[in-house]
């Protein structure tokens, strides 16, 4: 019998004046509701409008808990621009957060997905950057689910 695994990361680019200026990579941690949602979605539960539909960012930086339904201190939340199936067994999401908003010390970001009639924090991505309004920048998830 397979063994399943779901492992996620994020592509953080800062872009400036339409330059990409720092490209990061960074693992995320999948809460205890991100597990739920993955589950209900297989048992069928979430039969429509589920799916992770929205990003946040914060400057709390404690460290990410399985236990986390929220982020620690949110500044700013914004739906996805974009999520799509990209390979087999692989998710891409797309988001950005504009020059605009969240011109703070960000500290993590949260991704938040929608089923059953509550949006819960799926992920949680510990991120440090003294964001600013010359920048803008963009988020790209990639979720797999794969035999172990």
């Amino acid at each position: 019998m397979d063994k399943l695994r779901w492992s996620g990361e994020l592509r953080i680019e800062v872009v400036r004046q339409g330059q990409v200026v720092a490209r990061e990579t960074v693992p995320n941690l999948i809460t205890d509701k991100g597990l739920n949602f993955l589950a209900g979605a297989l048992a069928q539960v979430h039969k429509a409008n589920g799916g992770i539909t929205q990003i946040a960012v914060g400057t709390g930086g404690a460290a990410p808990s399985a236990g986390d339904t929220a982020l620690g201190t949110e500044v700013y939340r914004a739906e996805v621009d974009s999520i799509s199936v990209s390979g087999t067994g692989q998710i891409e999401v797309k988001a950005h957060i504009p020059d605009y908003a969240a011109n703070v010390q960000i500290e993590e970001i949260g991704f938040f997905a929608e089923g059953s009639g509550s949006v819960d924090l799926f992920s949680r991505i510990l991120y440090s950057r003294l964001k600013n309004n010359l920048e803008q920048i963009n988020l790209i998830y990639t979720g797999t689910i794969g035999r172990v």
